[in-house]
């Protein structure tokens, strides 16, 4: 406030010299000032002391006229400073009004001065946005981290509960009903076919079994290649289940994340065969084919009639996303009695 002050008795100071030099320069133009005498009348009376008096009068109107302009003015700074400051507290940073400040190397609405602490408070309260959103989103990444490490650790413990009891106790009951079934002299025909459907079922219990561990608790990379991740997981599985397993993996380079995901929908693809599709075999094939990954995997199972079958009921719902996400997609093919194909493809530029 003070500023403005001092800038209004600087104009008015300026307009006094000026009124005072006007009317000097009109006494000396047509009065004798050692004397007071008029040197030349020629019928001017009208420009003696009235006229100064009009001069002076004219000279305060038009200094009043500039002072009103100057608030004018100071008020129309007033209104930017004030829209500046508005749309720093809504968080506009790139309102126009301030994108005209920095468009500009001289004051534009304001001074200096205060241009540039605007422009300095705009680059902080963005920082400070920035500083905020960057902080929600890690926090939401690490309540998601925090989930996930949670929902494994609990499948886990569940699929270890699993395997120590239910496992081994379906694994023994299997061998005990097998070794029944071999003395076949001492048995009558009606109890060895209950029998044996006992020991189906239990077979079929323990297949489901190994699905479903294989389901709660994925198998890892833990540093190796993908095709010999691969590898690993379906030499271990034909030795655990009585079903043909072929399959042909490519040697292909993506990122870790990719890999790790695209290992996961086909360890949950191979527990959706062992689960679902009662097959005899199943192939597995990943190879690179232009600027694309492709995976497929094929079993000889019932299969199932595609018209009455809905997308999440053969568990294809987790692995659409995955995939997804990797900006892919995943065709399924299946036909009663002649088996299943689920063919995955990822591009290139996101694969690798």
């Amino acid at each position: 406030m003070r500023r403005y002050i001092n800038r209004f008795l600087q104009l008015w100071l300026i307009f006094a010299v000026l009124a005072v030099s006007i009317i000097i320069f009109t006494f000396e133009t047509f009065f004798d000032m050692d004397g007071w005498e008029v040197l030349s009348y020629r019928d001017m009376s009208y420009l003696s002391l009235p006229l100064a008096v009009y001069l002076l009068g004219f000279t305060l109107v038009l200094a009043m006229l500039f002072t009103i302009g100057f608030i004018i003015i100071e008020r129309i700074r007033m209104r930017k400073i004030e829209q500046s400051l508005r749309a720093l507290n809504q968080g506009r940073y790139n309102d126009k009004v301030l994108e005209k400040i920095v468009a500009q190397a001289k004051p534009v609405y304001i001074t200096k001065q205060l241009d540039s602490l605007i422009l300095q408070l705009r680059e902080k309260l963005t920082l400070m946005s920035r500083q905020v959103l960057s902080s929600n989103e890690e926090k939401l990444m690490l309540e998601e981290e925090t989930k996930e490490e949670i929902l494994e650790k609990e499948r886990h413990r569940i699929a270890r509960e699993l395997h120590d009891s239910v496992s081994q106790q379906l694994f023994a009951s299997s061998m005990m009903l097998s070794a029944l079934n071999q003395q076949t002299e001492n048995i009558p025909d009606a109890i060895q076919k209950q029998l044996q459907t006992i020991e189906s079922i239990t077979n079929e219990s323990q297949l489901e079994m190994r699905a479903l561990l294989l389901h709660l608790r994925p198998v890892k990379l833990n540093e190796k290649t993908l095709k010999q991740g691969i590898e690993q997981l379906l030499k271990e599985l034909s030795t655990k289940v009585n079903m043909a397993i072929v399959y042909e993996i490519e040697d292909v380079s993506l990122p870790v994340s990719v890999e790790d995901n695209l290992f996961r929908v086909i360890q949950e693809l191979l527990s959706n065969v062992l689960r679902h599709s009662k097959a005899s075999e199943v192939e597995v094939y990943l190879k690179k084919t232009g600027q694309q990954i492709q995976l497929r995997i094929i079993d000889d199972g019932v299969g199932f009639d595609m018209k009455n079958q809905k997308s999440g009921n053969y568990g294809l719902q987790n692995i659409r996303e995955r995939i997804n996400g990797l900006g892919g997609h995943v065709k399924l093919i299946s036909f009663k009695q002649q088996g299943t194909s689920v063919e995955i493809i990822i591009p290139i530029s996101i694969g690798g």
